[in-house]
């Protein structure tokens, strides 16, 4: 095989990888504008916390209920809860989550304001904080 193929094949292979992304991304982000424009309201309850070993990228995972059935979620997040890496004492947070209500499974959570033991807890003023 000649290096033009090789170089032809790699170019090739790299540029289906980056469209498979970018189409991947733009549903992502479809996703996520169908929850914010249309969205119910609940609360979200912190499951588990964990790095992925390769990047250490923090993901969050966390339930919720809508008429009493139970979801879960999970989200990439820049925050990084050290302290609920393979423990317990992160059982018992609260976050808003709010979901589609034509699908459920589609949620979207607000990890930037912890909201158990607030009475009345108030909700965020945007939806920027969604993730």
């Amino acid at each position: 095989m000649s290096n033009k193929k090789i170089v032809l094949g790699i170019v090739s292979f790299t540029l289906v990888i980056l469209l498979i992304l970018i189409l991947l991304n733009k549903k992502a982000k479809e996703s996520k504008n169908e929850i914010k424009n249309n969205y119910n309201v609940t609360v979200g309850y912190f499951l588990s916390y964990y790095e992925l070993a390769d990047s250490g990228t923090p993901i969050v995972e966390y339930y919720y209920f809508v008429n009493n059935k139970k979801y879960k979620g999970s989200v990439y997040t820049t925050t990084k809860y050290k302290d609920c890496k393979n423990s317990i004492r992160c059982e018992g947070k609260r976050f808003w989550v709010i979901y589609s209500p034509e699908n459920p499974k589609k949620s979207l959570v607000d990890l930037s304001q912890e909201i158990q033991g607030m009475k009345d807890p108030p909700f965020p003023k945007t939806l920027d904080s969604f993730e």
